[in-house]
């Protein structure tokens, strides 16, 4: 039995009023201090947007508006707009914490780490912390690494359970440094169908031969989602992945083989993955949805 939902109940629009910095409260506090959160952060070229901190310490009673700049330091400096992009320079904080957002881009290149600094030059209703207004970015390269190519933002195409193709942008993550366990062994699919979706990949690649795989694996053995939520369930209900092998429900694992670009992952064709869950009214097991021929395409 198939249990036909709507994706588009899954999706809240927030209409937001806007309202400019003179509608907003400024800190007129004193002793109020702005610094950059961390000395130094050294994301992957893969990481997508990296949220970089700045802390405001002591009591605020309001806005405090905070300006930074980037500069290109090192033997090998990253230039904005083309190794990163800084969504906007002006953060206006209203808390202890506020973020500069940058965009990391993942390029083909097999380079040596890129950095640059990211600096507070200018701070309103506060004061600034001249010893921490600094912050060096270090872009390590992803490119030498099978494991680290794979992570980044991928194009996810799919058939459904009528038999439609569908398509949408998935995130494959997995360990940032090599000494932790997963490195090398496994990865996670995440937005896969629903936004905070997480599947399991094992990764597997055989240097002799130049090849690499994944695998959907560990079928029925994790929450693909937690507290899943709607209106004709009594309770929130947590959903996992399954083989769905005509009426039956397997745990083999679904294999993907790696192009040699590192660009597509194409697994195999005709297996299907079914997004399962018990009903907590009747203890039947139902099917949210179902997903075969998947094909995955590096942004």
């Amino acid at each position: 039995m198939k249990y036909i939902k709507l994706l588009s109940l899954l999706v809240a629009v927030l209409f937001l009023g806007a309202c400019s910095d003179d509608d907003v409260k400024k800190n007129s506090a004193a002793d109020v201090t702005v610094s950059m959160g961390t000395a130094t952060i050294s994301p992957r070229e893969s990481a997508g947007i990296v949220s970089l901190p700045i802390k405001v310490e002591g009591p605020t009673n309001g806005m405090v508006s905070v300006t930074v700049e980037t500069r290109e330091v090192g033997s090998n400096s990253a230039v904005e707009n083309t190794h990163y992009y800084v969504t906007t320079k002006k953060i206006n904080i209203t808390g202890s914490e506020g973020y500069v957002e940058l965009e990391m881009v993942d390029n083909e290149e097999i380079n040596d780490p890129r950095t640059f600094e990211v600096t507070i030059v200018k701070v309103e209703h506060a004061k600034l912390n001249e010893a921490a207004k600094t912050t060096t970015v270090e872009i390590r390269d992803n490119d030498s690494e099978p494991y680290d190519r794979l992570q980044g933002t991928w194009t996810m195409t799919y058939k459904n359970y009528d038999g439609a193709v569908q398509t949408q942008k998935v995130t494959i993550t997995g360990a940032d440094d090599p000494s932790e366990y997963i490195y090398n062994k496994l990865l996670y699919v995440e937005g896969m169908l629903l936004e905070k979706s997480k599947a399991q990949l094992s990764f597997n690649f055989d240097s002799a031969n130049n090849t690499c795989y994944v695998s959907f694996t560990n079928f029925m053995k994790y929450n693909w989602y937690t507290g899943f939520e709607h209106s004709s369930l009594s309770k929130p209900v947590d959903i996992q992945l399954g083989r769905l092998e005509g009426n039956n429900i397997s745990q083999s694992p679904v294999e993907g083989e790696v192009q040699n670009d590192f660009k597509t992952i194409k697994f195999e064709e005709g297996a299907t993955i079914a997004a399962l869950f018990t009903n907590p009214d009747n203890g039947q097991l139902l099917l949210l949805e179902a997903m075969s021929d998947i094909v995955l395409t590096k942004e």
